[in-house]
């Protein structure tokens, strides 16, 4: 039997009704000033709403014993000791060495300078360096256990003395490649090598942009992240002396914004702001700030650039010659 427009419209208002008392929106919005302007579970990507909690920042993963949970690596550059903390979110689970061959202990000149996943097998890989001859290699991983060592082209190295180190490792142009990110803090210049493997496609400089650290050199670069998830990477940066943190919001390498990092550390002249990553697994970055004299490390669990709760985890190690290899 066929509906008249009248019992039509009626059918239309009943089910509009259900809708709204189900607590959902029946018409989807797609321009925004702010997350609030977004059906629930979408995000205010510059003016667009866009999902969100499942993108990730094309980091790769950091899980090194492969339950799903991004891992922390600790190093000693004094030693060349090294710890693997097991994470599940913000709980310390157990810790191992990675078990590496080669010595990296300070005679050596090699270095652990970062961590990525450079063949895609899903492990994370090492980017290791030699800061007197400039050699820079990738230790291809398996877990905790070294499989393969590949090192990039001789014209790409770069010893200490030119001011170059690296600061992140994340995949800026979303070819599903980390790139490798370069900060010179004598210059307060960046440079970004776009990778495929170990082999380096092409670079570009931040030009036309002052960095923070051209102000002070107090500020940082302290890693990659995604803080407005759009599932791009962007650039953290921390000043030592004040504490202050900040997010660069980038489009590839392009910077779009500049967002503070709120609150602030409790203790800004202990807290070292050492790492950057999604340990929660709902798509924002948080960060591990690490007291080097008491051994604690305070875990940020982040909505964006504000911190929604935190951790403290004790059993870190008490020295300054530890660090948290950056991705």
């Amino acid at each position: 039997m066929a509906m008249s427009s009248g019992s039509y419209r009626s059918a239309l208002l009943l089910v509009g009704s259900f809708i709204a008392s189900c607590g959902l929106d029946p018409s989807p919005k797609d321009r925004c000033a702010t997350n609030a302007d977004c059906n629930p579970g979408r995000v205010c990507i510059a003016t667009a709403c866009e999902d969100s909690g499942s993108r990730t920042a094309g980091c790769g993963s950091h899980d090194f014993d492969g339950d799903g949970h991004n891992d922390l690596l600790w190093y000693d550059p004094a030693t060349g000791a090294t710890q693997i903390w097991y994470m599940d979110g913000v709980e310390h689970r157990g810790d191992a060495p990675l078990d590496l061959t080669p010595d990296l202990a300070p005679a050596s000149g090699w270095r652990i300078a970062g961590v990525g996943d450079f063949n895609q097998d899903g492990h994370p890989d090492l980017v290791v360096r030699d800061g007197t001859s400039g050699v820079t290699e990738v230790w291809y991983m398996n877990g905790a256990s070294r499989i393969g060592v590949e090192d990039l082209d001789p014209a790409l190295n770069l010893t200490d003395d030119t001011g170059w180190s690296l600061a992140g490792v994340c995949d800026f142009n979303q070819d599903g490649w980390p790139d490798l990110l370069w900060n010179n803090e004598p210059y307060a210049a960046i440079q970004l090598w776009y990778m495929h493997g170990a082999a380096r496609s092409g670079y570009a400089n931040m030009d036309g942009v002052a960095t923070p650290a051209a102000e002070t050199s107090a500020w940082q670069v302290a890693g990659t992240g995604d803080f407005n998830r759009d599932g791009k990477p962007d650039i953290l940066w921390h000043a030592t002396t004040s504490g202050e943190a900040m997010a660069w919001v980038m489009d590839g390498f392009t910077l779009r914004s500049t967002e503070t990092i709120s609150p602030g550390p409790d203790d800004p002249e202990t807290m070292t702001l050492s790492e950057t990553d999604d340990l929660d697994l709902d798509g924002s970055s948080d960060l591990v700030w690490w007291n080097p004299s008491t051994g604690t490390v305070e875990i940020w669990l982040m909505n964006g650039t504000s911190r929604t709760t935190s951790s403290d985890i004790a059993g870190a190690p008490a020295s300054i010659d530890w660090t948290i290899v950056r991705h």
